[in-house]
């Protein structure tokens, strides 16, 4: 069973490898941002749910406000 995962294992480790990358990728920081406020957002809000209830307003807006951020 072993020689089923070992053979393509082996055949994909003598493949050529990919070029090096040249140029280093820059930092997407409004992407950073957004994300993080975007988690920051969804953990909140459910944070917020422990202590109050599913329809309290910030908890939902918190969540709604986290989702739209991922979206974008």
């Amino acid at each position: 069973m072993n020689v089923v995962f070992a053979v393509p294992a082996l055949i994909g480790a003598l493949l050529p490898a990919k070029p090096a990358i040249t140029k280093k990728p820059k930092l997407d920081v409004p992407g950073i941002v957004v994300v993080s406020a975007a988690l920051f957002a969804v953990v909140y809000g459910f944070a917020h749910v422990e202590s109050t209830s599913w329809t309290d307003p910030v908890a939902l807006g918190s969540m709604i406000t986290g989702a739209v951020f991922l979206c974008l």
